[in-house]
């Protein structure tokens, strides 16, 4: 296993764990925080809290078609499917 995926399977298992964590704990955000005045504090905890989870898909997302345009199967795989 190389670093770049041994990176890349940290940071898959960092979005499975923020994805179990929110699903877990929404009941409460929505609770605690969504039917509070919203004060700079709760916007500052809204957007670390769902920035985040686009940012890890976005790095995985450009991880994974990093990982298919340097495999050289899925090279030659595009090659031979180009019309000539």
């Amino acid at each position: 296993m190389s670093q770049s995926d041994l990176g890349y399977g940290f940071a898959v298992a960092a979005f499975i764990g923020v994805t179990y964590d929110w699903a877990l704990t929404f009941g409460q955000e929505v609770e605690l925080v969504w039917r509070q005045w919203w004060l700079l504090m709760t916007v500052m905890y809204l957007s670390v809290r769902y920035l985040g989870i686009p940012s890890a898909v976005l790095y995985m997302v450009g991880s994974v078609l990093t990982i298919l345009l340097t495999d050289t199967q899925w090279v030659q795989f595009f090659a031979d499917f180009s019309v000539h």
